[in-house]
């Protein structure tokens, strides 16, 4: 009889056991999954196009696309960390409006994003306060946004840069 009970204490136990292990395995196992289809989104921006597309649309402004010169000197931009850029300026001189795109290649994201805050430091360091007063919060205000592995820099009104990150966003999806 005690043999009987034991018996029926024993597969109780292993059946609960049994029954909280699987339910514990189903969930992990469905996190895992979650968490792998998340990395597996993978950004692809069209940069040339994007950048088009927005520049177009400034009317307030002339926003060219500056050479690869331009990059490498003003910037001091090592282009063979990127796998593809652009950089738009405002030609017309009335604002200090400008951008940068860049695809970093792998392994090379922390790099650019460093060389790309190195370069706003030194707008802002150089800044002569008697030159447009009026856009020296640009300047102070830019930032660095990452996207997957693409780095922007944008030296924009706080308007403009929501305006710009939305539509970078957009496009990323």
């Amino acid at each position: 009889m005690r043999k009987n009970k034991l018996l029926k204490l024993i597969i109780v136990g292993c059946i609960t056991v049994f029954a909280l292990t699987a339910c514990g395995g189903k969930n992990e196992s469905s996190e895992e999954n979650t968490s792998t289809t998340e990395e597996a989104k993978e950004v692809s921006i069209n940069i040339k196009e994007f950048a088009q597309n927005y520049a177009g649309s400034r009317t307030d402004v002339s926003l060219v696309e500056m050479t690869e010169d331009y990059v490498k000197g003003m910037l001091s931009f090592d282009v063979t960390k990127v796998s593809e850029y652009t950089v738009y300026v405002d030609a017309s001189g009335t604002t200090v409006d400008e951008f940068g795109v860049f695809k970093a290649n792998e392994g090379e994201g922390e790099e650019v994003a460093k060389l790309l805050e190195t370069y706003l430091d030194m707008r802002l360091d150089t800044w002569m306060d008697e030159y447009m007063p009026e856009q020296k919060p640009n300047v102070e205000n830019a930032v660095v946004k990452n996207i997957g592995d693409y780095y922007i820099y944008m030296i924009l009104s706080d308007s403009e840069r929501e305006t710009f990150v939305s539509n970078i966003e957009e496009a990323a999806k």
